[in-house]
Order: C-alpha cells, then sequence, then structure tokens
C-alpha cells in the first residue's frame, strides 16, 4: 500500500508532543515555521471545505490554513449509523478534525445550528440569528488573522444550499467589520485582512445553469508533489476528504485536473500568485530577521536535523523568535519551534491515565513515560499539571526526569476534584436555541473542548527551558485492532438516560417509559428515579429504590398516563436519579465508537416527550428493508406495531410473510443492485401487496424512474410549518382509518419532505401538495397507484425525523399508509 498507517499519523497537526517525526517531516515543518501567510477557508458544513486547496496551501506553499466551518452538520444524514441531529453533529466534528489532521489545517466552528437544508440565506439567517454568527466570524478572523479569505460558496444566491450562501455573505460583512475597531470590541483587536477570493469551480455554474468560462477566473495548478512527505497534494486531499465517512465523500485522488479557480470579491486583487502581497516570510515581519536566517542555514542540511549542530541552530531560532513584534504570531512560532526542538532529539513522550474515565472523587495515576533515544548529557524533563478537574494526590509537586534513553518515571499520584466538570462538549450545555448553540465567549470557534489534563513539558536544555502541553490520554489494546488511544474524560457519577426521545402510546393502555441508569463510579449507589411530569400526565406507580454496584447498569420501567378526557395528549417528563446522599443526577450518556474518529459522546438532560393516540393497531404484520441509517422500523415497533425485517433476497425468492413493506430512506441508493429492488418491489404489489417507498435521492441511480411511472426530482419543503393542502379529489388514504386534519401537521420537526416525485403517468394520485413561504405549490410528497393487485406507495415526507420526535400526526398518516387497501 502507497500510504501506509505510520505516514498518515506523520502528516497529522503537531499538536502532541507523543508523535515522533522522521526527517522528511522535521524538515517539512521548518517550511512551515519559516513561512509566514495565513489562509482562513469558510464555509457552512463539515464536507463543504476544498481538501485539496487546504492541502496544497499547507504543505506546498507552507501557509498556515484554517477551516472554519459555521455549523457542525446536526441537521444532515448518517451513512455509517443511526446518530442523527446532536450524536451525529459530533461525528462530523471528529470527522473534521482528522481531515485537518491529515491535511495539516486547523478547524474553527461558530456556533450556527444546522437546521437541515435550506433554500435561502434569508431563512438560514432568521434562525440563525445572523447578528450573532457574524460576530463569531470576525471573532476568529481576529483570532487567527489570515493574510487571505476564501470562500467556498458564492455570496450570490441562486442554485445551492441557503447555508452555503449566507457563509459567503458573512465571510463579506465579516472582512470588513473584522477591521473596524468600532466593530464588535470585545472580539479581540480588529485585523485587516489582505484580500477575499471565492475558490469557484464548473460545478457551481452547472448548477445554475450558467455557463463557466475558466479564462475569466485566476487559475491556480495544485496537482504539485510534496517530496518531504512522499505524497502529492491530489493524494494528500483525498484522504483528508475520505474521513467524511457518514457523508459518504470516501474519495481517490484526482491528478486529471489540479486546476483551482478564483474570482476577487474584497480587498487587493492579484493577477498571477493568490498570495501576492502577503509576507512570505519571517523575514518580512517586524523582528523577524534573525530568525530567518537561522532557519535557512538549518534548511540547507537536511540530513543534519538530529546532530548537535543543528539543536544549536534550532534553541537559537527558539530565542530569536522572542524578538517577533506580533505577539500571537510569536507564540505560535515559538510553540512549533518547542516542537521542533522535542522532535531533533528524537524524544518521544507520552502522559497516560490510569483508566480512560473517572468521576469526581476518584483516585488514579498518570503514567510520564519518555523515550530519549540520542545521548545528550543534562536532559530533564519537568512537569507541571494544568487541569481544571485533576489535582495531585499526596505530594506537591511532580519529581524531575532526567532523560537517557527509555524512562518511565514513578506513577504521578491525582485525584479527580469534587466540582470536576463532565467532559461534555462545551457547545451542548444547553439546547434551548434552535439555531444556535450556547457557548461562553471564551469558547466560541474552538473545534472541540480543552483537553481535561495537561502536563506542561518543560525541557531542560543547555541553560533554557523549552515548555510544551501535552494531552493526558489513556492507552489499552485490542487483539484486532491494536494500540487504543483516546483522551481522559470526566463522567458523571451517575448516569440516566431516557431510552427514546419520544414514547408514543396507541392502544389505549399505560405508556411505559424506560430509563438507563448507570453507575459510572468505584463506590456502590442506591438511590430512586425521580419523576416530573407535565400538566395532563400522572405516575401510574410508585418508583422502587435501586441499588447499583460500581459499573451497573440497570433499566428502569415506569408507567405513566393521561389525566383528561381528550383524544390526544401531549406531555413531557423530565427525570433525575435521588440518592440516598440527596445528590441529584439528571444527565445520560450517549456514546458512538468509529475506528476512524474514536469515541465521541454527550450527556443530554434524562427527558423524554410523551404522546398518547388513540388510534386502532393493524392486525398484520409490516414487514421492513432497511435503508440508511433510519430508525422508521424501531419507532414503530416501539409503537406497538409487529415488524419483520428483511433484505432484498427474501423479496426475490418471496419469502416475505406479511401484507405490506415499508422501505428506509434510501434504500435505493445503498442498494448493490437498484434495478433488482426495483423489480422485487413492483412484483410484491403486483400480486396484491403494499409497497410504502420513503424518500430516494435521484443521485447515483441509473435509471430515473424510481418505481414504474415515477422519477424523482430536487423539490422538498423545508419549513416545517408550511401549509399543506390535499388534491383536489381528496385522497382515501387521508381519510381512514383516520380523517387528517390541519392540525396533524402541526409540530413537525425540521422540515416537511426532501426529494419529491417530479414527474409521474397519470396512474399515480397526488395526495399532497405545498410550498415554502413564497414559491409555487409543488407535489409529489405523497403518491399511491394500484399496481396489479396491489398498491404502490412513494412518500418523501420525513417520517424518519418525525418519528423520532413524537409527531402526533406523522404516526397517523403513515398508520393510514400502512392500512391503505387492507380490509
Amino acid at each position: 500500500m502507497r500510504f501506509p498507517l505510520m505516514l498518515l499519523l506523520c502528516l497529522a497537526s503537531a499538536l502532541q508532543a507523543q508523535d515522533r517525526w522522521s526527517t522528511s517531516k522535521i524538515h517539512h515543518e521548518l517550511q512551515k515555521l519559516l513561512h509566514t501567510p495565513r489562509v482562513l477557508y469558510i464555509a457552512a458544513h463539515p464536507d463543504d471545505e476544498n481538501t485539496r486547496m487546504i492541502g496544497w496551501l499547507e504543505n506546498h506553499r507552507h501557509a498556515d490554513v484554517a477551516y472554519l466551518s459555521l455549523t457542525r452538520g446536526d441537521g444532515g444524514q448518517n451513512l455509517i449509523g443511526p446518530e442523527l441531529g446532536i450524536p451525529l453533529g459530533l461525528i462530523r466534528s471528529r470527522e473534521l478534525l482528522e481531515a485537518r489532521a491529515i491535511d495539516g489545517g486547523k478547524q474553527f466552528f461558530s456556533r450556527a445550528r444546522d437546521f437541515g437544508y435550506s433554500k435561502t440565506y434569508t431563512e438560514t439567517f432568521d434562525i440563525w440569528e445572523k447578528e450573532a454568527v457574524l460576530k463569531d466570524v470576525v471573532r476568529v478572523i481576529r483570532e487567527f488573522r489570515p493574510h487571505l479569505i476564501l470562500t467556498r460558496f458564492s455570496p450570490e444566491p441562486g442554485g445551492t444550499h441557503g447555508h452555503h450562501t449566507a457563509s459567503a455573505i458573512l465571510a463579506m460583512e465579516a472582512f470588513d467589520l473584522a477591521a473596524d475597531p468600532k466593530a464588535y470590541p470585545d472580539c479581540g483587536e480588529a485585523w485587516t485582512t489582505e484580500r477575499l477570493l471565492w475558490n469557484t469551480s464548473w460545478w457551481f455554474f452547472r448548477r445554475s445553469g450558467q455557463s463557466f468560462v475558466p479564462d475569466t477566473f485566476l487559475r491556480v495548478p495544485t496537482g504539485h508533489y510534496v517530496e518531504e512527505l512522499g505524497l502529492s497534494c491530489p493524494e494528500i486531499a483525498a484522504y483528508a476528504r475520505s474521513q467524511h465517512k457518514s457523508q459518504g465523500f470516501g474519495t481517490t485522488a484526482d491528478f486529471a485536473d489540479t486546476l483551482e479557480y478564483f474570482q476577487h470579491l474584497k480587498g487587493s486583487r492579484v493577477s498571477k500568485d493568490l498570495l501576492e502581497g502577503i509576507p512570505q516570510s519571517l523575514e518580512d515581519l517586524p523582528g523577524g530577521r534573525k530568525a530567518d536566517a537561522l532557519l535557512k542555514q538549518l534548511l540547507k542540511s537536511p540530513r543534519n536535523f538530529g546532530s548537535e549542530a543543528s539543536l544549536d541552530l534550532l534553541l537559537q531560532c527558539y530565542d530569536a523568535l522572542s524578538e517577533l513584534v506580533d505577539s500571537e504570531i510569536r507564540k505560535e512560532k515559538q510553540r512549533l519551534c518547542a516542537q521542533l526542538i522535542f522532535q531533533s532529539l528524537g524524544l518521544k513522550v507520552d502522559a497516560l491515565a490510569s483508566q480512560e474515565t473517572a468521576v469526581a472523587g476518584d483516585t488514579l495515576s498518570i503514567q510520564l513515560r519518555a523515550t530519549a533515544p540520542k545521548s545528550l548529557t543534562g536532559l530533564v524533563l519537568k512537569s507541571t499539571l494544568n487541569s481544571r478537574a485533576l489535582i495531585l494526590r499526596g505530594i506537591s509537586s511532580i519529581p524531575d526526569l532526567p532523560l537517557n534513553g527509555w524512562l518511565s518515571a514513578a506513577p504521578i499520584p491525582v485525584q479527580v476534584v469534587v466540582n470536576a466538570p463532565i467532559s461534555q462538549p462545551y457547545w451542548l450545555e444547553s439546547l434551548d436555541n434552535p439555531g444556535l448553540f450556547t457557548s461562553q465567549a471564551a469558547y466560541i470557534g474552538k473545534a472541540w473542548n480543552d483537553p481535561v489534563a495537561e502536563l506542561m513539558l518543560g525541557l531542560q536544555i543547555k541553560g533554557r527551558s523549552i515548555t510544551l502541553p501535552l494531552e493526558v490520554r489513556w492507552e489499552g489494546k485490542d487483539r484486532a485492532k491494536g494500540a487504543l488511544n483516546y483522551p481522559f474524560r470526566v463522567y458523571p457519577a451517575l448516569s440516566l438516560q431516557a431510552q427514546q426521545e419520544a414514547y408514543v402510546n396507541v392502544s389505549g393502555s399505560d405508556i411505559e417509559l424506560r430509563f438507563k441508569v448507570k453507575n459510572h463510579s468505584s463506590m456502590p449507589k442506591t438511590g430512586k428515579l425521580d419523576l416530573e411530569l407535565s400538566e395532563g400526565w400522572e405516575q401510574s406507580q410508585a418508583p422502587l429504590e435501586l441499588s447499583l454496584v460500581p459499573g451497573q447498569e440497570s433499566l428502569v420501567r415506569v408507567k405513566v398516563r393521561p389525566t383528561g378526557n381528550t383524544t390526544q395528549e401531549i406531555g413531557k417528563a423530565k427525570a433525575s436519579w435521588q440518592e440516598t446522599s440527596g445528590q441529584k443526577f439528571n444527565r445520560g450518556l450517549e456514546y458512538s465508537l468509529y475506528d476512524h474518529i474514536g469515541p465521541v459522546e454527550w450527556f443530554p438532560e434524562a427527558t423524554c416527550r410523551l404522546v398518547h393516540l388513540p388510534l386502532t393497531m393493524p392486525w398484520f404484520q409490516v414487514a421492513y428493508l432497511p435503508g440508511a441509517g433510519d430508525e422508521t422500523a424501531s419507532y414503530l415497533e416501539k409503537a406497538g406495531l409487529r415488524i419483520q425485517e428483511i433484505n432484498l433476497q427474501k423479496l426475490l425468492d418471496k419469502q416475505v410473510d406479511a401484507p405490506v413493506v415499508l422501505v428506509g430512506i434510501r434504500a435505493m441508493n445503498v442498494a448493490e443492485n437498484p434495478a433488482n429492488l426495483k423489480r422485487a418491489l413492483e412484483d410484491f404489489a403486483r400480486e396484491g401487496g403494499t409497497v410504502i417507498m420513503q424518500y430516494n435521492t435521484s443521485w447515483g441511480l441509473d435509471d430515473p424512474e424510481i418505481l414504474e411511472g415515477l422519477s424523482l426530482s430536487r423539490n422538498r419543503i423545508t419549513d416545517e410549518t408550511a401549509t399543506l393542502s390535499h388534491s383536489e379529489t381528496r385522497h382515501m388514504i387521508t381519510m381512514r382509518p383516520l380523517p387528517i386534519e390541519d392540525k396533524d401537521f402541526e409540530g413537525w420537526v425540521q422540515e416537511r419532505g426532501l426529494y419529491f416525485a417530479g414527474k409521474w403517468s397519470p396512474e399515480w394520485a397526488d395526495v399532497l401538495r405545498g410550498a415554502d413561504p413564497g414559491e409555487e405549490e409543488v407535489g409529489g410528497m405523497l403518491m399511491v397507484r394500484s399496481y396489479g393487485k396491489g398498491t404502490l406507495i412513494y412518500t418523501g415526507l420525513s417520517f424518519f425525523r418525525q418519528l423520532p420526535a413524537g409527531v402526533p400526526g406523522a404516526y397517523k398518516l403513515l398508520f393510514n399508509m400502512l392500512q391503505y387497501g387492507r380490509p
């Protein structure tokens, strides 16, 4: 394999001291230390960034590049698992960090929430609170201080997502505001960026129906080979982009067309080079001449980086960098120079916690492990603990570690403080605002939380102390995967997790709520569930006291019921775990683990929605053909339906023992043979069955007909409050067994639907119509036709979002669909 794992690790961002670099990697980082351009790339979502441009600027031009993703991708969909919403945003955030670890860039975010597809930038700004997100962009510009800003999208609307256009408009406005000292004085010192360009391509023009004329743009070739890394920029870009696995963006290097195109938007114009008129190296900065000369001398003899002479030059360079006038650049360059000093010694240092997670009051240890293969006398490692969560236990300071070969210091005893903050992603402390995450000002822009604990390493060498932070992590092993290395995290002593976002009962009996409680501490815990119910609901049984040994997990069940006489009741249950000691815990633990990003977790409040629907349950079993990452079947099963999961082979072999086949979202898009799936579904209907196909996209399908006589469009209704109306002749599917009324379209989340039918033959009935504000009415969201002895149904309505959220009208309409044509 041309791109082994160790080379991937060598490309990783130089933030952790434990990664040992090769001589060529050291040479590469010395080039970055010497060069000074800074570029900020701005777009809307994870995976919007152009990894080819970031990789080329970072690794060929040795610029300092950062990507500002306005959102974390919470509103998207997931190709690799069931996570949607907040958990998906965590996965996509980490995928961005993995991509940056490969292409070398930095990562920023704003507080904007991804609320799903948006057609216009005006809708986007209404939900995001434009002023707040604009202020975030200004803050990031002033913090990173770029010379060049690139946008992935045009500020002119048309042909793309409203979030995309909004990102470019915000970049345009922030470009000017960041330079104005009177604007947002609480967001840092004013900074003037040299220019703002749109990184365009033929693809955008194709989408808008305009002609793409390459000669009218600045063209930049990006196919260069980076000798120190043994990779070309297209290869680096492909490996980085392939980290966006949840979005299905795995790709290979494209060597055929490596030209990138740019259109001027603001600031000074360029004729040939993106970085014209921008400081190129340290000698262009006040106070940088001496460090520049030392680095250029070092770079003349790349094979001698490990020698004592090169180390002396690096140490002199570290001293010379203190003369830089710009304090932010001085801090960043000295940090990288310190990293290079550690690496030139072949020094590998790890700070390993004795356990992966801990809770308040826990005692544990940190093992400081170092390898110093090069013989230099007098090397000493001094360490101090930097943490809001851990304190030293039984010692006043960490003993010095003289470095000579492989060394492992005595374990450092530590304790988790009583009020230690749990490792909740900082932007998830409050979720009350649908358009904006809540964050303290100090965290705005950060990609992730600061480490729970760091050791500040002070290397005593030749009369100097070179300081570098080292994150405390945990190391384990897996017989199949080998070494596991994850950040150390703090958990609550007890987690309490609602097992569903919403509980829906359709049988008329009590609703049984289920909460998972787990003891994460090293001590036994005794307590009981405390339930706070909204008006109109009552608990039908008293909670029982429960004792949990360390590590024990238990499922607590409690029944509730509506107290009123109305036919439909919606309420909320807010749970907490009341310990006999008086302490309360009200947060759960949602955990995902994927090999490419490691563990991701958050601690949601233990709340759930309560929905009581007096529906008649279908007597028959429903066959479910899974699609791509939705949990429609599980929510129907939890509501009381009998579900039989099937696969394509069962359909082809006619082994489906159910009158209805419900097809998961994007099943055609993930099927190995979509034509076979289409044929099998049509055969099932022809012989008397009902087929309900949820939405698919036309992308990647050879046959534009998703079902006979019906083709897809990109039509969608993104406003979840948009009015829906029945067709001229109201279809029976909206009348029996339950009449669907206007109130049944209230309370929907994120959107009405997506990828509606666009063309259909006269046999198809168009049941519902609607429109986003200011647009013409469209149909195709619910299509029905008789087919042979049975029925075909296609729906773009987003049941996969509505069912988990407990939207009553969505359940009613889907139950009508399931029972359509049945006795």
